[in-house]
């Protein structure tokens, strides 16, 4: 299999990866619930074909994964995990009784897949509701509780066959892809999926506000937070930025002529999401500034769509620094 349909389909079921060295470092483990990036899969194989292997590095858990069982283990369907190896879930089952052809295509039956250029009414609507379309399912009632306005009632959807708020990423081309927010997940882990084929952390999700300075956030209520406090909410899904986002963040800075801040969450990965989009800046003469909730002694998880829900206020604060104490990479110059 390919490291990239297995890293593609981590961002699908919404767990978080990183790739270090030479392996894909991921953070939570099904087994133990650790959630501090201890499973650790090798990059490198004998022959390409096979599922990338390692195990969870956790305390006494040391569970042993392969690529398809972990994916297994986190939630994903079974032909689904199939396809992303390579393999053919159907064809070891065919003919074994007359109605199994029946059965497989109400079992492989999906989502549409999405293409650039699509249109939301065509390709989406079809499962996918407005949230002015059905005010008072739990969905949308959840939706609006959280901070999605009228004015994005365009891109934030609501899935009610699952409980889901939907964020819908469109760009110049148009439809990138789209990413679910269950009301109800059957896990803490899994909160999140992600559309077939989006590659989430290659693109970002915005809430514009005309004349606003700019604020990064991890999650789209994060960002949804953001323009309610006044300023042009930007989306990363999740705290590992790549250096495509942080070059759209630069380029969309140049575009509207604003600073950029950033209001990551206050744990290690948020620092390290902080720290990438920093770096790059740096290296494009842009400085940015941090966005923090102005209360004392906050929970963990604390975050501005939480202060904007209690109606609490925020602070900008300014980040003075003069680069890395030894030159970096300039990978985010063009």
């Amino acid at each position: 299999m390919k490291q990239e349909d297995f890293t593609d389909a981590l961002e699908e079921i919404g767990v978080a990866w990183q790739e270090i060295g030479q392996s894909i470092v991921i953070q939570s483990c099904p087994a133990c619930g650790s959630q501090n990036w201890k499973v650790h899969l090798k990059v490198e194989r004998p022959n390409e074909e096979e599922p990338f292997l390692g195990k969870c590095f956790a305390g006494q858990c040391q569970e042993g994964y392969s690529s398809f069982k972990y994916l297994l283990a986190a939630g994903m369907e079974w032909v689904d995990v199939m396809r992303v190896h390579g393999k053919d879930p159907t064809s070891s089952l065919r003919g074994l009784t007359p109605n199994v052809d029946e059965l497989l295509e109400m079992v492989t039956e999906s989502e549409p897949t999405l293409k650039l250029g699509d249109a939301i009414e065509e390709s989406i609507l079809a499962n996918f509701f407005k949230i002015s379309d059905w005010l008072d399912h739990p969905a949308s009632i959840y939706a609006i509780k959280r901070g999605v306005p009228p004015e994005f009632y365009d891109r934030v959807l609501i899935d009610p066959e699952t409980n889901a708020v939907v964020f819908v990423v469109q760009t110049d081309d148009g439809v990138a892809g789209y990413q679910r927010r269950f009301i109800d997940p059957v896990s803490p882990r899994l909160k999140t999926k992600t559309s077939s084929g989006f590659r989430s952390h290659q693109n970002l999700m915005h809430f514009p506000r005309e004349g606003a300075k700019i604020l990064v956030c991890e999650g789209p209520f994060t960002a949804l937070a953001a323009w309610h406090f006044g300023y042009y909410g930007v989306c990363t899904f999740g705290s590992g930025v790549s250096g495509e986002q942080v070059k759209l963040i630069s380029e969309l800075s140049d575009r509207l002529l604003q600073p950029v801040g950033v209001a990551f969450d206050l744990d290690a990965a948020g620092q390290k999401g902080f720290a990438a989009i920093r770096s790059g800046m740096f290296w494009k003469n842009q400085e940015i500034f941090k966005v923090e909730v102005d209360a004392p002694d906050l929970p963990v998880g604390f975050d501005l769509n939480d202060a904007w829900q209690k109606g609490m206020k925020i602070r900008e604060v300014a980040t003075k620094w003069n680069g890395p104490a030894i030159p970096e990479i300039q990978s985010f110059l063009p």
